[in-house]
């Protein structure tokens, strides 16, 4: 016959009290992990929003902090406005400077235009008194030096008028167009 051993009332009361013991552990630990979830790799699937700035530049204050949720419009934070200021107003230096330059050629160019209407005049009358002393050297009433001398500033004339049309060119063309 087999030796079949009841177990003892000790050892019914001890094994019954570790497998309550197990599971109202188990169940604590459930529990717990349910309210207080940990891991050591974890990954929450949210809306995560990259953000760009669409200028670059130093970020002079910060409005939100780290994982804060943000409402739509809401500011994030601003960038240092200090160098852009400078930009504008290295802009506006040079817009200045452009225009007391454009201004300056355009008096280059009012006076370039004075001083061919000048030269024109001072040819005009080296050309009449050309005619009127060259008229005389064949009659004798005037000499052929004289002659020579009103060719001469009818020459030189000539050229200052060309020179300063010239120059009325040059000073047209660094103006440039207007606009």
């Amino acid at each position: 016959m087999a030796n079949t051993k009841k177990p003892t009332p000790i050892k019914l009361t001890l094994w019954i009290g570790t497998v309550a013991t197990i599971f109202a552990g188990l169940l604590f630990y459930w529990h717990h992990e349910k309210a207080y979830p940990s891991t050591d790799d974890a990954y929450i699937q949210a809306h995560i929003v990259h953000i760009a700035a669409q200028v670059t530049g130093p970020v002079a204050k910060i409005y939100v902090d780290n994982n804060q949720v943000v409402q739509e419009n809401q500011p994030l934070f601003n960038i240092d406005p200090a160098p852009f200021q400078i930009a504008v107003s290295k802009a506006e230096a040079a817009l200045v400077q452009a225009k007391q330059n454009m201004q300056a050629e355009q008096q280059a160019v009012t006076s370039a235009q004075a001083n061919v209407a000048a030269k024109q005049s001072q040819y005009e009358v080296a050309i009449k008194n050309a005619k009127r002393i060259l008229a005389l050297v064949p009659h004798g009433e005037a000499s052929k030096e004289q002659g020579d001398a009103v060719v001469n500033q009818v020459n030189v004339s000539k050229a200052e008028f060309n020179s300063a049309v010239s120059e009325l060119h040059k000073a047209q063309a660094e103006l440039g167009q207007q606009g």
